[in-house]
Formats: structure tokens, C-alpha cells, sequence
């Protein structure tokens, strides 16, 4: 019998079933992606893994299509899929990627090339976000995993942070109060990871929050009028203020915040009024003013008054805080300590747009009439309280439509911007210029214009203001408008105060004063006060310069024996009333009084006053990195379009010549707006936070920096700002006048050369800004040999010449000028054809498609030197100079007792000669051939600042050592006595350095810092010996002799009045010194009299197989080295009757010198043998012994002990400036 059974078969579900069956897609999410993308890469595999599930990875990669056009269940598919996007999505990221008509597969093709294939511009931009995120008001928690979040975004887009680099940046950027946990963790070894790091802040904060924060009383009025006003009868604030860990950056959340109806507050000068409202973190609405308080300073604009809608109504109010400030100075410049109060009110909610707001129509309380707004006065006055509607309060802090018209201030902002463009002058177009707001979208800036804020003293300045008719709020930026008009804005929470900067007027008078009661004075029989009132002659030894930098000892008051013993102090004058000098923390801005002090009174941390700028001055629109970097649609090959070369066109006004000083400040400026470089103090001393070679990270004060524009990253930026179109007008203007090129139609079978614009800030020997460069250059990498070009020539410095025709000008005291050639390379006649684009910004609107027929060289060109060189040199040669053998550079002219020589160095000239006349002759000459400007006597050629004494020449190169040590992030680092250790000899070992590009950069700036700088050249060849594969122990040397920098700043080499009858030279060899290779290093210095002129260290280039032979390879470069260094004085008509001598430690390299019989461990060194011997047999050379304790070449070779290094080095002529005689390491 046969059983039947049925059977159920179980079918895999389709995937239209899988998809319809996932109703809540949201949630196998936690977040929603957004534009930042710091969580796509997270986004991206969930929801591969959800498409994969549902079988309908083929409609995200295109491989399942439609069987028609009305294929229904695909469509269903494929919105379902859309839907997901849409659920998982912020709405900013939709706008951006959505489309009517769009599928699954377009949505996942725009994500893809929004966050992944645009790498590089999301990189730049999360790496300004990653350096620049600080913790502010953040939790340790959040703010480290803010961190880690751009860390991994960061390593998406292929620029992976290490957890060093990671835990570093984030100890960066923490507030003072985390100095002592920071040193832990950086002296830690091994060094914590990224977790351990957080565990060990986060223990801190912990603790920190268990202890009631110390709160300091900052050196300002306000703080005693703010105390005085909100005090209990215990002393105690009723309206507390927890600073917290921000220093009292910002106000914290859980203040108490009540302030008494009833309160009234003093105003010690009349008319200084503000208005107070409610506020939100870092954006903060526009002031409501007080309806019994003083009538607020009207807005900029014109136009009739208008009655204020708050004295119509009455709606729910709430006090403001009446915290009054008095006007410390009225005086129109500030000495540049940090800032004191000088407030004013800003413009109001309800006033009509740009328009002046009328004081109240109706007396206040007690009948009197309300103050008005001037700074002038001094009468003393109380005012009431203001009020502030609390509905109109949370309607300014709305960011939806409909516009508003008044401004608010804005911490977050970059720039001003606003959407009324009537309300600006000097309107300028911007184009391919975006502006972020802060919901990520990008809106387009049409305009760039300049507007002001009317005020009864100066009128306060909106520079560079955004004009954008996709704005819906008008914003002023904090930070400019702090830098534009040198005020500082605070905030706390009832509202934001404007105050002027602070002067030092009242201490300088005091110390003034001191000093006059020490003079004699001949109303009293030319006796001092001090005498007169105390009997006997007063003391002289305490006095010390106002101002100057002090070093005052604080360890009485530290919080534990690890904190720094001193810190950097103003020195503020004596004190009156105890046995001591009064100095100014530049960090916690506190009064210290302290008799041990050491002074260093060559450095004034704020040397100059800054004048209040006038209404007239306008900066030019300087296009910041943060708008340049947002955003890849920016086009920046665009010219405007009535740009364009033509001769006839209007002559564009010269580049500005006059730079701007910043403002001085105690913290530093901003990354992205380095200011010029300036000289620092080499004071020794030695704190706890000094130690590290990094610099710690400060917070930087907003209210002082720079107003230098930044190099601009493209000609559109440039052409937007009108300090860059100035510098480009001038360099076209100088172009167009010497006829430059003929605009030609393109041929069809030429090479077409492109072009560039190269953009740089000109500074003087002192670090302030001299003028905007711009130079147009041809991109000569595309000529083709034997086509465009044939012969080239580069002119290259040698050190040695310009040392020893130095040398003989101060011997025989001759005057030393210098000259430069405006636009040198365009001076110089094309003999080939060469066609080049047009430039960009400058393209003629006529003929956009021609093309310049270059008739003169141009910067760029292969070609360019030579014909430079060759023009200029055509021209010396008719009036009488001959051209140098020795070196192409120099020229000579001597007719009698007549002698003038001459270097070139492209644009640079250096002349000396034997006479003032012969000097403005020589000058007349070229000036009439060359557009040429006398820069008077040599004082800064090549980097090198020169200065002329009674003692001789001092030459120096302290500023771009300066330079160095802030490109290496070691400003404040600790100096050393020696720039290398007796034992240390760099092998190929180590980890790689995280930075080789930096690493490269810095040995190859201190190659070129050794041209006055002898004493660091063995050190410094050294690092460079391994630019091509750096590792960490070649960094820790390097970063030696950035120490022992910083410790001779000031240093440079002397040249001095000596007879230049002898040359004596000194040679010195480290036999198999390299521990890899084996091979030696030669080193040795020459003298020209007393001068030192030229000096080497140089590895060999073969092993040597004795330390005899080494030495003796050694002579025979120095004495090649001399040979053209006869040669050089024969054509400076300075010959030479003695032979050179040329020392020597070495015994039996001596003798080999001079023995004529062939031994059989010289055969290998024949050439160099005779080649001696020679020089020896002819009377030229002669090789002596020295012993080692003189053997100054010592210090080419090998690290040498501190006393031994120290008295080498002294006698290579490296000293102080004449007029230094403090501070020597």
C-alpha cells in the first residue's frame, strides 16, 4: 500500500518583498548623514549591508535596470530605495544630491563624488577644522570625540592622523587650566594613547569640577566698578559669574543671573551707556535699549527719527544689567597693553533700518533729562535701570525669514556681511566667492563694500563687508570688527559691551615722574627733589627702561614647586609704595610686585602707538582661506571682464609701498593671517613651560591681530582685494611702458608658454611690512629646447665674494651702497620668439583669443637671466667696467687711483668705491639706463641685515633665524649653549619623521642662514646630509641648533678695518667620522687679514684610508679655495706678496705637503698630491702646524665642549651687535 503525503516547498522572498518589508529604515541608523561627512564612512556600510539584505544592490550600482519604460515594480523598487536616502539624510545634503527626476543610483553616484572623489578640497577644509576646534564650553568627553571624529573623516579622505599627532592637538588646544595635566601627558613614556589621554583629562576635569574655581581679579576699573556695584555687605556678588575652566571667555550656563529691579549703577563719566539683552553662545541679536537708561548711539545710515516701538507698549521685561563702565583715557592712541573699558551702545531691535534712533521724548525718572552719548565728558552721574522686551529678544534671535535690517554681532562670523547693499560704498564686485552659513549651505557674495557706524568721537568701521541678497540676517563679524576699529567686545549674559584699549598713561606718568625727582633742577641750585627732601643723593642703579620686557621671580606664590618660577612681564616702573618694581603679566594680565627681577631691555614686548584710524581708511578686501576653501565650484580662472593689456587703457595707480603694523597684543595672531616677523628677546631664563620644544598653545585674542591681507590662493581672490589689484596694476603698468610683447593673433604650429601671477608680502629689515608684490611669470617648464630657447645662464651667489669685497671697503673705509632694478628680467631683448598667453585678469576684451609676442624677457622664462645679464653687463662694459673671471657676478672699474666694484645679483646691487663721486656718478649712469632705486648705504641685501660702525660691519640674519623658529614651532623654546653634542654621529637609523616635507624646509633654511652664521655650518651639514630620508634622531639634532638659535638671535659675523696683504687659512679633518659610510669631514675657515671671508664643512667623497690621507684632501680644498681667492683680490686689484699659510694639526700631512718623495699610501691621491706640492714649490701656499687648542677649523668638523666651542667661536668674528652687550649665551 502506497502512502501519498503533501509537501510544502519554502521559496526565498523576492525583493520587492524584502524591500516593502523594511517600514523603519530609521531605525538601523543612530544619526542622519550630514554635509560634514565625518560619519559617512559608517553611513555607507549600513547601508550597503541593508541593500545587500534586500537583494537591490544592483539598483545602487546600475547593474538592475528598468525591462521598460513602464516597468512598475522596478519604479516601486527603486522609490523605496530613494526613500531610504531620504530618511537617513539631512535636509542640506538632500538639497544638494536630490533631483526631480533622479534614481536610486544618481543619489548614490552624488554621494559618492560629494564625500569621496572631492578628497582633496574636503581634506583642506577638515583640516582647518581639526586645527582650529577648540574646547571652549565643551565637555572633556565631547570635545575629544569631536576630535576623534574629523581624525577619522580625515583618514577617509587619505590624510591619516596618528594617535600622537591626535592626542598632541588635542592638548593643544586646551585652556590654561590643563597645563599641569598636559605636562604629565607629555612626559609620559610611552607616550598614552588616544584613550588613555582621555581617561587622564577626564580624571581631571573631575576633579577640577570638585573645587570652586579661583576667581582672579583682572587689572581693569570695570572689575572695582562691577564689584563695588554687585557686592553683598559680606563681599560676596549676588550675580555670580562661573568662569570655569574659560577664564571668564564666556558666561556659564548655571550663573545665577537675577539682578534686583530696583539695582542702579554708577557711571564714572557721562554718557557711557549700553543696553543689555539675552543672548545665545556665540551669536548675539542686536540691543534692545533701556527705556529709563542713557539713549543709545544711533545706527549708521541717514534718514528721519523714528519713535521706538518700546514706548508704545509694555510688554514683559526684563532688567538689564546695569554694568557701567568709566572711560579709563580718552586719548585717540593706546600704548598696546591689554584692553581696559571704554563702552558704547550698539545699534537696537526695534530701530528702523539704518537709521539714527532718538533718545526718549519723555524725561526719565526724577525728572532730570537722559545723558547723552560723549565720551569727553567727566561729571558724575547715576542712571536706571534698562529694560529689555523678552519678545522681541527671542524674535531677534530667529534665523527665518523675513529680513531683518538691523546687524547683529556674530563670534562665529569671518566677515560682515549683509544683504542691503544700499546701505554700502565702495561696492566692488566679488566673483566666485561663496559664503558659508552655518547650516553648511553656500550662498553666493556678489558685492564687496565699506560702511560705518556714526559716533560722536571717530566713527566706527565695517570693512570688507559681504554683499549677499541671499542673506536674512545682517551679521558683523567680532573679530573684524574688534581688528577694524582696535575696540574689544565682552560678553556676558545680559548683553555685549565695546570698549576701547587700554593705555598705560597713568604709569608712564608715575614713572615719569620717579625719574624727574632724580634730576638736578635749577630752580633748587641744580640739586634733585629727592636730595632736597631726604638729605642725600639718591641711588641711579635701580632705574630700568619703561616698558621693556621683565622677567620678575613668582615662586613665593606658585600653586606647587612645579610651576614656571617667572613668566614674561611688562615692566610697569617702580612702586611707590613698597620696596620693588611693579610689571604686568602678559598672560594673566595681574600687577606683580617683586625686587627680584631681571630685566631685558633691548625687547618692548608694545613698542608703537596706534593711532585711531580716520573714517576715510579703508582696508583692502583680503579673501580669508575660510572663504576661498569652501567650496570646489569656486572658479578661479575667471578675469573680470573689463580687464585686459591693452596700452590704451586707463594707467592703473601704483602698488602701495606703505604696510600696516599690527596691533601688539600678548598672545599671538592667527594661524591663517601670520603677522610680520618680529625680534624676541634671547633672555636665557629658564621655566617649566619652556622646556618643550613645541610652543604651547594659547587662546588667541580676537581683538588684536594683523590687518596684512593674506597671499591670495588665486588671481580672482587677488583681483578682489585692492591692496593684490594695486601690486598687479603696477607690475602691468611697468610691463605695458617697456613694451614688453605685441599682441598677435595665435599662430597654429607655436608653442603657446602659460603664465602665472606670484603674489608676496615685501618686509624691511625690522619685520614690518614694506609693500604688496605681485609679479606676472611665464611658465617656462613648457618651452621646448631649440623652439623657444637656447643658451640659459642662472647667476649664482657666491658667499665668499661679497664677504671679501665687504672686507675691503671697510678696510679702506670706503661708503657701501645698494640699488635695486625695477622689474630686472623685463629689461632684457629676446633674440627668439617666444608667444605667451595672455595674462589672467588682464585679458583684452577685444582680442580674448591673441596672444603676446614676447619682445623682452620676462620672470619665468629659461632665457630670462642670461638676457638680463647679458643687457646689463653689455651696458657696464661701455662705461668702463670689466667682468670678473673668478665670479660673473662681480664688476670692476679702476682707472688710477679711481675704484669701483659692483655685484649683481639679479636685481640686487651692492656698490662700493673708492669715492663718494665716483658712487653718484656710477648711479646717474644706470639710473638713466634702468627704472633703478638708490636704497641709500647697505643695509639689507639677500636677507641680510648690514649695519655700519665706528667698529666695522656688522652683518645678521636674526630675523629670518626668527622666522626659522616659528616655522619650526619653537618661538619659546629653550636655548642651549652648543648647536651639537661632543658624541652624537647621525647614521641611517631611527622612525621616520612624521614631516619630511618640514624637515626639508627647515635644513634647507638654515643652509642659507650659515652665510653669517659659521658657527652652526658643521651641525647644520649634518642634517642636511639626510633631507632624502629624515629620521627622528636627525630631527632632535636639527632641533638643537634651532635651541642654540634661540639663544644667539642676535648674533651675526663682524667684519672689521684690516690690512688685506695675507690670506691664512685653517684645515681640519674628522677622519671616517660618518659611522654608514666611513667616509671624513673636511671643514676649514679662511682669513683675508683679521676677516673671516670663507669657510666649509664638507663630507669627502671617498673613504680615506688613513687619517693622514684624510688631512691631506683636506689641505688640497682649502688650498684650491685660496687659489681662487687670489685670483678673486688680483682682479679687486688687491694682490697678494705673501704665500698663504695654511695651518694644519696633522703632522704628517704637513710633511707630505712638502716632501718630494712618492710614498706608496699616496699613489691613490697623486692628483691631489701634486696639485699641493705645486702650490707649495711656486711660493703660493705654505703648510704649517698647529696644535689642536688653535685649531679653529675644529668647529667645522666635529660637535666641540661648550668653553672650547664658545672661544672657536669667538674667534670667527661671530659677535653681538655693536651696540649689545647684555644677554650673551
Amino acid at each position: 500500500m502506497t502512502t501519498s503525503a503533501s509537501s510544502t516547498t519554502l521559496t526565498a522572498p523576492t525583493a520587492s518583498q524584502l524591500v516593502f518589508a523594511l517600514t523603519n529604515v530609521y531605525s538601523q541608523f543612530s544619526f542622519k548623514l550630514s554635509t560634514d561627512g565625518s560619519k559617512y564612512k559608517l553611513w555607507r556600510r549600513i547601508f550597503l549591508d541593508m541593500c545587500k539584505g534586500a537583494k537591490v544592490y544592483g539598483h545602487i550600482t546600475g547593474k538592475s535596470k528598468p525591462s521598460g519604460n513602464d516597468d512598475e515594480d522596478w519604479e516601486a523598487i527603486d522609490s523605496r530605495i530613494k526613500s531610504w536616502f531620504y530618511s537617513t539624510c539631512d535636509a542640506n545634503l538632500l538639497q544638494i544630491i536630490s533631483s526631480d527626476s533622479c534614481t536610486a543610483k544618481d543619489l548614490w553616484d552624488k554621494l559618492e563624488e560629494f564625500f569621496l572623489n572631492n578628497k582633496m578640497s574636503r581634506m583642506l577644509q577638515l583640516q582647518e577644522q581639526f586645527r582650529n576646534t577648540k574646547k571652549g564650553t565643551l565637555s572633556i568627553t565631547d570635545f575629544c570625540h569631536n576630535l576623534k571624529n574629523l581624525a577619522d573623516a580625515l583618514a577617509d579622505c587619505d590624510s591619516k592622523i596618528t594617535d600622537v599627532e591626535l592626542v598632541m592637538q588635542i592638548l593643544r588646544q586646551l585652556p590654561p587650566s590643563y597645563n599641569s595635566i598636559v605636562d604629565v601627558i607629555t612626559n609620559t613614556k610611552p607616550f598614552p594613547s588616544f584613550l588613555e589621554a582621555k581617561n587622564m583629562l577626564l580624571l581631571h576635569e573631575s576633579r577640577e569640577e570638585s573645587v570652586e574655581p579661583h576667581n582672579d581679579t583682572p587689572l581693569t576699573s570695570s572689575a572695582a566698578l562691577y564689584s563695588s556695584a554687585q557686592s553683598a555687605p559680606n563681599g560676596k556678588p549676588k550675580n555670580k559669574f562661573n568662569k570655569g575652566r574659560n577664564n571668564g571667555r564666556s558666561a556659564s550656563r548655571g550663573g545665577n543671573t537675577n539682578v534686583s529691579a530696583s539695582s542702579h549703577s554708577f557711571a564714572g563719566n557721562q554718557g557711557h551707556s549700553q543696553a543689555y539683552f539675552g543672548n545665545s553662545p556665540g551669536h548675539v541679536p542686536s540691543v534692545q535699549p533701556g527705556l529709563l537708561g542713557a539713549p543709545p548711539v544711533p545706527s549708521f545710515g541717514t534718514g528721519p527719527p523714528q519713535p521706538s516701538p518700546t514706548m508704545l507698549s509694555a510688554p514683559p521685561q526684563l532688567p538689564a544689567h546695569p554694568f557701567h563702565q568709566p572711560l579709563v583715557n580718552s586719548h585717540q592712541y593706546h600704548y598696546g597693553l591689554p584692553q581696559s573699558p571704554t563702552p558704547m551702545s550698539v545699534p537696537t531691535q526695534h530701530a528702523q533700518p539704518f537709521m539714527p534712533v532718538p533718545p526718549p521724548t519723555q524725561p526719565p525718572l526724577g525728572g532730570h533729562p537722559p545723558p547723552q552719548p560723549s565720551f569727553g565728558g567727566h561729571a558724575t552721574q547715576y542712571s536706571q535701570p534698562q529694560y529689555t522686551d523678552l519678545s522681541s529678544v527671542f524674535q531677534a534671535m530667529s534665523v527665518q525669514p523675513p529680513q531683518d535690517n538691523n546687524f547683529y554681532m556674530d563670534t562665529g562670523a569671518s566677515r560682515h556681511m549683509t544683504f542691503n547693499q544700499g546701505t554700502m560704498h565702495s561696492l566692488t564686485p566679488c566673483n566666485s566667492s561663496f559664503i558659508q552659513v552655518g547650516n553648511g549651505a553656500m550662498v553666493p557674495a556678489r558685492y564687496v563694500g565699506q560702511g560705518s557706524l556714526p559716533f560722536s568721537q571717530w566713527p566706527l568701521k565695517l570693512k570688507n563687508v559681504l554683499v549677499s541678497d541671499e542673506l536674512i540676517k545682517n551679521l558683523i563679524s567680532v573679530k573684524r570688527f574688534t581688528i577694524d576699529n582696535s575696540v574689544s567686545v565682552e560678553f556676558d549674559p545680559f548683553g555685549f559691551t565695546v570698549k576701547d584699549l587700554k593705555t598705560a598713561l597713568v604709569e608712564a606718568l608715575l614713572s615719569a615722574v620717579h625719574t624727574f625727582n632724580l634730576l638736578p633742577s635749577t630752580t633748587i641750585q641744580y640739586k634733585t627733589p629727592f636730595e632736597v627732601l631726604f638729605g642725600f643723593f639718591p641711588t641711579y642703579s635701580h632705574l630700568r627702561v619703561f616698558g621693556c620686557l621683565c622677567y620678575p621671580n613668582t615662586s613665593p606664590t606658585s600653586a606647587h614647586k612645579l610651576a614656571p618660577r617667572s613668566s614674561a612681564c611688562v615692566y610697569l616702573g617702580p612702586s611707590t609704595d613698597h620696596r620693588g618694581y611693579r610689571c604686568l603679566d602678559l598672560i594673566t594680565q595681574k600687577v606683580i610686585i617683586s625686587r627680584h627681577i631681571n630685566f631685558d631691555e633691548t625687547y618692548f614686548p608694545f613698542p608703537d602707538f596706534q593711532p585711531r584710524p580716520s573714517s576715510e581708511d579703508y582696508d583692502a578686501f583680503d579673501v580669508d582661506d575660510s572663504l576661498s576653501s569652501l567650496s570646489p565650484l569656486i572658479d578661479t580662472s575667471s578675469p573680470p571682464p573689463n580687464a585686459g593689456p591693452s596700452a590704451s587703457s586707463s594707467q592703473p595707480p601704483p602698488a602701495e609701498s606703505s604696510g600696516t603694523s599690527s596691533s601688539p597684543s600678548a598672545s599671538s595672531a592667527e594661524p591663517s593671517q601670520p603677522p610680520a616677523p618680529a625680534a624676541t628677546s634671547g633672555h636665557p631664563m629658564t621655566t617649566r613651560s619652556r622646556t618643550g620644544s613645541l610652543k604651547p598653545k594659547q587662546i588667541f585674542n580676537l581683538s588684536v591681530t594683523s590687518d596684512i591681507s593674506p597671499i591670495p590662493r588665486s588671481t580672482a581672490q587677488a583681483m578682489c582685494d585692492p591692496h593684490w589689484r594695486a601690486a598687479m596694476d603696477a607690475e602691468m603698468t611697468a610691463i605695458l611702458s617697456n613694451y614688453t610683447w605685441d599682441l598677435v593673433p595665435k599662430p597654429s604650429d607655436a608653442n603657446i608658454v602659460g603664465n602665472r601671477w606670484l603674489f608676496r608680502h615685501k618686509f624691511d629689515s625690522n619685520g614690518r611690512l614694506e609693500r604688496y608684490k605681485a609679479r606676472l611669470v611665464a611658465q617656462g617648464f613648457s618651452q621646448q629646447p631649440g623652439l623657444d630657447f637656447d643658451d640659459t645662464f642662472s647667476p649664482v651667489v657666491k658667499p665668499a665674494t661679497i664677504r671679501t669685497v665687504l672686507s675691503i671697503s671697510i678696510s679702506r673705509n670706503w661708503p657701501i651702497h645698494q640699488l635695486d632694478v625695477k622689474n630686472a628680467f623685463l629689461h632684457g631683448d629676446l633674440t627668439e620668439t617666444v608667444y605667451m598667453r595672455q595674462p589672467p585678469g588682464y585679458v583684452n576684451s577685444s582680442f580674448p583669443e591673441h596672444v603676446c609676442r614676447l619682445r623682452k624677457a620676462l620672470y619665468g622664462l629659461k632665457q630670462a637671466p642670461r638676457a638680463w645679464y647679458h643687457r646689463f653687463a653689455v651696458y657696464l662694459y661701455s662705461l668702463g667696467f670689466l667682468s670678473s673671471k673668478t665670479d660673473t657676478s662681480l664688476f670692476t672699474y679702476h682707472r688710477g687711483s679711481d675704484t669701483i666694484y659692483l655685484l649683481l645679483y639679479v636685481d640686487d646691487i651692492i656698490l662700493t668705491a673708492s669715492s663718494p663721486t665716483l658712487i653718484s656718478m656710477v648711479i646717474s649712469k644706470l639710473s638713466s639706463e634702468f627704472p633703478m632705486s638708490d636704497l641709500g648705504p647697505l643695509s639689507f641685501f639677500l636677507g641680510i641685515a648690514a649695519s655700519r660702525s665706528k667698529s666695522g660691519l656688522f652683518l645678521s640674519q636674526s630675523a629670518f633665524a626668527q622666522e626659522i623658529l616659528a616655522r619650526a614651532d619653537m618661538v619659546s623654546c629653550n636655548p642651549c649653549s652648543t648647536p651639537a653634542d661632543t658624541k652624537t654621529k647621525l647614521a641611517v637609523d631611527g622612525e621616520p619623521v612624521p614631516d619630511p616635507t618640514l624637515y626639508r624646509s627647515l635644513a634647507g633654511a638654515l643652509q642659507y642662514l650659515t652665510f653669517t652664521r659659521p658657527d652652526i655650518a658643521y651641525a647644520v651639514q649634518q642634517v642636511c646630509l639626510f633631507m632624502h630620508d629624515p629620521r627622528i634622531p636627525h630631527l632632535n639634532v636639527l632641533k638643537r641648533i634651532l635651541r642654540y638659535l634661540k639663544g644667539t638671535l642676535s648674533h651675526g659675523l663682524h667684519i672689521k678695518a684690516s690690512a688685506v696683504d695675507r690670506l691664512v687659512a685653517y684645515s681640519d679633518v674628522d677622519w671616517a667620522g660618518c659611522p654608514t659610510t666611513r667616509r671624513s669631514t673636511s671643514g676649514f675657515c679662511v682669513y683675508l687679514g683679521d676677516n673671516l671671508v670663507s669657510w666649509s664643512s664638507k663630507r669627502q667623497h671617498v673613504v680615506s684610508r688613513s687619517s693622514a690621507e684624510a688631512e691631506y684632501r683636506g689641505i688640497a680644498n682649502v688650498v684650491a679655495e685660496t687659489a681662487w681667492l687670489r685670483n678673486l683680490l688680483l682682479e679687486l686689484c688687491c694682490p697678494l706678496s705673501r704665500a698663504t699659510v695654511v695651518f694644519c694639526d696633522n703632522v704628517s700631512a704637513m710633511y707630505l705637503a712638502s716632501n718630494p718623495v712618492q710614498h706608496q699610501r699616496t699613489k691613490h691621491v697623486e692628483i691631489d698630491l701634486h696639485f699641493v706640492r705645486e702650490r707649495v714649490a711656486i711660493g703660493h701656499v705654505r703648510v704649517l702646524h698647529v696644535p689642536s687648542a688653535y685649531q679653529y677649523a675644529d668647529i667645522f668638523t666635529k660637535g666641540l665642549p661648550s668653553s672650547l666651542f664658545l672661544d672657536f667661536r669667538n674667534s670667527l668674528n661671530i659677535r653681538l651687535p655693536p651696540d649689545q652687550t647684555t644677554g650673551v649665551c
